[in-house]
């Protein structure tokens, strides 16, 4: 292992006064001669040095590291403390110190050199003393200059200006008296708001106007003259005088407005709930009264509602009266030609008038048509959808037509808990019909259908009576009227059962109120129900 056999140092510390201390190298030069174990000069080269200061001869923890790569010649090498790594300025030399050394990462040498001054270096202790008149530590601190002057330097008041030292406390002040000024400007102040004061206190203060700050009270009369006011800001004349143009008719201060946009204004005085409209026959706006010009006709092309009303007293919305009250159209397949939505009637339709004695004999209450889509649709809350009544001998309370498509609906109706489509009649006479079916067919649909097919089979025919097959609806009641005609089923299926198993024999339908339910049943309680075998099932509830 590579160690240090002969030292040869030199340690340099350079100290002065407090004045020059900041020239002063924080470095020292450490010379030496590195042998191996046996005597002999390492080779010639670079070799790797690790520098430690310590503040004991062992042991402890290094309080400075530096590590550097210094040339070796016959062995000698020179290497400066502190050019790698700065030796930080709490190390202040102010006690002894202790240098370890590691040769290429081996082992720090033993013992530590310790840190000794050069003979001259000495005369540093008198830097203590400078020190402690810096610092003033001890209470021996001085002034070392008051404004660039050295020696002694005499206090003098001027003006209102007094200077009083106290000796028993080592204090000097400083006071102004006196007339007016006498203190000077010791800062600004704003009580109203009207300036922005920046740094107030100084010594360099920033004052600005606060925006909308100067008002008439601010501007002292007659302080503001025309050449201070840039041209075609006010007229030329305050208050503007002289005969009025453009629109305007009369003469200044007060004239008035005849035309707007140079178009005659009509001279009469407008009444309550009025405005100016133009009457193009008399080339002129005029006061009118604000309605809807009649017949009305306008399109729209916007995903809103091109006109919505609303009755805040809830009365009615839209009121119409002829011989189509309210009448709807749409073009889109997936439209509406007329939408109510309310918590009461969303739709409702009055043809004639209320009363035994209709005046007309004929009319349609809601009447709605379309190719694709829905001709009325009303939406109810709590009421109903669509309310249709005609007092007429001839008249419908609600009429649709659908003219194509095998599921378009002339009128469709839809109710969670209510009823979808209700017909009735008004009055107690037994003469009218509450629905009328005119040349077509009834047809039930949905999941939950009124009228059905019902298929015998293992899941419905009871076991111990083969003779009998149960019904499977939903809320099934015995107060329902149900219909039940037999359906033949496929001719493969006749030919297995030999033909028609039912010819001669009677069929019913009971209700079980031990199970509540309805069944179908043979009568000769003998044949069997086979797989399969089909039923057509309509149910009427009261």
């Amino acid at each position: 292992m590579k160690h240090v056999a002969t030292f040869c140092f030199i340690i340099i510390l350079l100290l002065s006064s407090a004045t020059v201390y900041a020239q002063i190298p924080r470095s020292i030069s450490y010379q030496g001669v590195l042998s191996d174990a046996s005597g002999n000069l390492i080779p010639n080269g670079n070799h790797q040095l690790t520098l430690k200061l310590y503040t004991i001869a062992t042991g402890s923890t290094a309080i400075y590291t530096e590590v550097q790569t210094v040339p070796v010649v016959k062995g000698v090498f020179n290497a400066i403390i502190g050019s790698v790594t700065a030796i930080p300025l709490t190390i202040a030399f102010d006690r002894a110190y202790f240098l370890g050394v590691s040769v290429d990462g081996g082992t720090e040498l033993s013992p530590r050199t310790a840190l000794v001054s050069a003979p001259y270096a000495l005369r540093a202790s008198y830097a203590d003393v400078a020190g402690s008149v810096v610092g003033g530590s001890g209470g021996t601190a001085g002034v070392a200059s008051l404004n660039a002057l050295l020696g002694d330097v005499v206090l003098v008041g001027g003006g209102s200006t007094t200077i009083n030292k106290d000796v028993a406390t080592k204090k000097i002040t400083i006071s102004s008296s006196g007339g007016a000024g006498a203190s000077g400007v010791q800062g600004i102040q704003n009580t109203d708001g009207s300036i922005t004061v920046l740094n107030a206190s100084g010594p360099v203060a920033t004052v600005g106007v606060t925006n909308g700050s100067i008002g008439t009270q601010k501007i002292t009369d007659s302080s503001v003259t025309a050449i201070k006011i840039a041209p075609g800001v006010i007229p030329t004349q305050l208050p503007p005088s002289g005969p009025a143009n453009g629109d305007l008719i009369g003469s200044y201060p007060n004239p008035n407005v005849a035309k707007i946009r140079n178009f005659n204004v009509s001279v009469n005085v407008p009444q309550n709930s009025q405005a100016l409209i133009w009457n193009a026959g008399n080339n002129s706006w005029e006061p009118t009264n604000v309605t809807i010009s009649l017949p009305f006709v306008q399109s729209d092309n916007s995903s809103s509602p091109s006109m919505s009303i609303t009755n805040t007293n809830g009365s009615v919305g839209i009121k119409g009266t002829g011989l189509n009250g309210v009448w709807g159209f749409s073009t889109d397949n997936n439209g509406k030609g007329v939408y109510g939505s309310s918590g009461n009637i969303g739709v409702y339709g009055l043809a004639g008038n209320i009363g035994p004695n209709p005046t007309v004999s004929s009319g349609i209450g809601v009447f709605g048509t379309t190719d694709v889509a829905i001709g009325v649709v009303g939406t109810s809350s709590a009421g109903d959808g669509v309310q249709g009544l005609s007092t007429l001998t001839n008249g419908y309370g609600v009429h649709g037509i659908s003219s194509t498509g095998t599921s378009a609906a002339g009128v469709y109706g839809e109710s969670a808990t209510g009823y979808g489509v209700k017909a009735g009649y008004t009055g107690n006479s037994t003469s009218g019909t509450s629905l009328y079916i005119d040349n077509g067919f009834i047809k039930v649909g949905g999941n939950s259908k009124t009228a059905y097919v019902h298929t015998a089979g293992a899941a419905n025919i009871i076991a111990n009576s083969p003779w009998v097959t149960f019904l499977n609806y939903p809320g099934m009641l015995q107060t329902d009227i149900v219909i039940v005609t037999h359906q033949l089923v496929t001719a493969s299926l006749k030919k297995n059962l030999g033909g028609n198993v039912f010819d001669g024999i009677g069929y019913g339908v009971q209700w079980n109120g031990t199970v509540n339910r309805w069944e179908i049943f043979l009568e000769d309680q003998a044949t069997n129900i086979p797989n399969g075998e089909r039923f057509n099932v309509l149910i009427i509830r009261q």
